[in-house]
Order: C-alpha cells, then sequence, then structure tokens
C-alpha cells in the first residue's frame, strides 16, 4: 500500500492557514453583530474636562452633514488602488463637539488597538465611515476607521480600525467605580495615588498600538500602581464568598475570572514616571497580571499579561 502521509505533511501549511482564515471569518461574523454594527455608528468622546470613565456619545449621522470626501490609497490595502472615503476631519469633528484636542488625541479601536495624534497629525486626519459610497466592511477595518491623505506620509500603523473612542490629551481626573458584594464605591486617582506602590518595571505593558508623536516615554519607567486587594476586606472568610472577579473595559471585552485570582499579586496600574497614566498607554487605569512570575495566570488572563482602559471591577 502506498505511504501517502508524505503527500498529506506537504498540504498541512495550506490546510492550517484555510483552517486559521475561516475560524478569523467565523469570529468576525459573530463579533458584529446588528447591534454591535448600530454601536460602532457611535463614537465615544472622553474631553479633557470629563472625568473618567464618563463620556459623551456622538452618533455618525448627526456628523453627515459636515462630511467630506477623501481620494487616497490605503496603505493597508494598496492592492484596492485609489478609493473614495466620505468622512469627517478630526479638527472638523474636535469642533463640532467642542473637544480640545491641543494636546493630542489618542483613538482607541474596539479591539484595544490605539493610535496617539498630535495636534497637528489630527489636523490631517479623517474620521471615515464609508468606501466607494458603501459602508467600511469590518475585513478593511470598519465600520469605522482612521484615514489620512496620501501626501501626509502617515505609517499605516497609524490608520485604526474599529473606531470606537477618542481621548483628547491626557485624563487628569479620573475615578475607578468598585462594586464588591453589591456595595459600589468611586474611588478618585487621588485617593490611590495616596497608596500606591512602585512596581517591577518589567511587568509594565502598554496597548498595542501607534505611538510615533507620543513623547516623553521611556522603555523603563517607574510605575506606581495599587494592588487589587486594596479594594477588597481583609482577613475573615471574604476569598471564601468570592465566586467571579469582573474587570471592565472601556473599550474590548471585559474579563470575568474566577476566585482563584486572588491568590496572585494583581496590580492596577496608576502611574508611569510620576505622571497619571496617559490613554496612548492604556490608561488611565490598567491591570498587569504578573504572567511571566507565576505562570499559573497564563492560562486565565489575556496574552498580553494585562487589560487596558480600565472601567470598572466588579467583584462577585
Amino acid at each position: 500500500m502506498q505511504n501517502v502521509s508524505g503527500g498529506i505533511s506537504l498540504f498541512r501549511p495550506i490546510l492550517k492557514s484555510y483552517t486559521v482564515f475561516i475560524m478569523f471569518i467565523c469570529v468576525l461574523s459573530a463579533w458584529v453583530t446588528p447591534e454591535s454594527v448600530v454601536a460602532m455608528h457611535q463614537i465615544n468622546i472622553v474631553d479633557t474636562d470629563t472625568v473618567w470613565p464618563d463620556s459623551r456619545t456622538v452618533d455618525i449621522n448627526d456628523l453627515r452633514s459636515a462630511s467630506e470626501t477623501l481620494e487616497t490609497i490605503d496603505p493597508n490595502f494598496t492592492a484596492d488602488g485609489a478609493t473614495r472615503f466620505t468622512g469627517v476631519r478630526l479638527s472638523r469633528l474636535m469642533s463640532l463637539t467642542g473637544t480640545d484636542g491641543s494636546r493630542g488625541l489618542t483613538v482607541i479601536g474596539a479591539d484595544q488597538y490605539v493610535g496617539f495624534l498630535s495636534h497637528e497629525r489630527l489636523a490631517q486626519g479623517f474620521l471615515v465611515w464609508e468606501m466607494d459610497n458603501g459602508p467600511i466592511h469590518g475585513l478593511k477595518g470598519g465600520p469605522l476607521k482612521i484615514m489620512f491623505p496620501e501626501s501626509a506620509g502617515v505609517h499605516l500603523s497609524c490608520y485604526t480600525w474599529y473606531v470606537k473612542t477618542l481621548v483628547a490629551g491626557p485624563v487628569e481626573r479620573a475615578v475607578l467605580p468598585v462594586t464588591v458584594m453589591g456595595q459600589r464605591t468611586r474611588h478618585t486617582v487621588k485617593q490611590m495615588l495616596s497608596h500606591a506602590v512602585p512596581i517591577d518595571p518589567s511587568l509594565f505593558s502598554i496597548a498595542q498600538g501607534c505611538r510615533n508623536e507620543f513623547k516623553g516615554f521611556k522603555q523603563a519607567p517607574s510605575v506606581s500602581a495599587v494592588p487589587l486587594s486594596y479594594f477588597l476586606p481583609l482577613g475573615g472568610t471574604f476569598a471564601e464568598q468570592v465566586t467571579a472577579i469582573e474587570f471592565k473595559s472601556f473599550s474590548g471585552p471585559t474579563i470575568t475570572l474566577s476566585q482563584v485570582l486572588l491568590d496572585y499579586p494583581v496590580y492596577i496600574m496608576l502611574a508611569c514616571d510620576g505622571r497619571l497614566l496617559h490613554p496612548a498607554l492604556g490608561g488611565p487605569f490598567s491591570v498587569v497580571f504578573p504572567v511571566e512570575k507565576h505562570p499559573g495566570l497564563q492560562d486565565m488572563v489575556p496574552e498580553s499579561g494585562a487589560l487596558f482602559f480600565l472601567q470598572e471591577i466588579v467583584v462577585r
């Protein structure tokens, strides 16, 4: 009988790639439901006078009267050639919504990818929602994405997809709501900083994205954080009563973990090099799971070992 295992092995890379592609399409189809499409035709804006996690919601339909057409080549899809996009200039959007973009703008996608734009760069950018007179498909970064004229010379990594949130400047006023067994409290960043401790810089993780124009960040910063235990009752049988711990992100999925998490040192990061954690880095609050030092966490938490743009903690 002929041995065909060698022939099969030749096709394994192809079969694997095909399988991964089909899985990606299935996940994307499940993610982009009719409800999520409606939600993603709205954007959240956090301005400098806003107290995190409060925001304003802007419906794209309210921006159509200010829309313009941009004909350019998307550097992520050069094979498409010159494409006609419809959207609004970011500078015009800032003006219409009364948002101060003088200290830059952090664009956050639904996948937690960030693009930081300086005041000068955002003047060149567009938030677009149509491509060749039709909606922008998820496989092309839609339904909302950031585009630039080809002449701007912006790196392709700054063309943020799945745009969900715009944060103007650094967040200087932030509150973290924490609900423990039905009791909800709000912790200001000032209160938390008074209890913060320095943590190993090797634990520092930032959101994936484009920060070419973000100044003042170094690779080994000093990091201040509070332990998760800061928010929880000490002693007694509290840990035995916990069934789940939820970390809700302002942009991205909620992570729900079991009571086992309380066995590990988990931190809420607040500041970097003496400054409040900037949204371009995943702030104003992010959760650090020390995966490298505690391998038992690997199967429980995100691959990055962190959750960014923390909005709320719920302990049940």
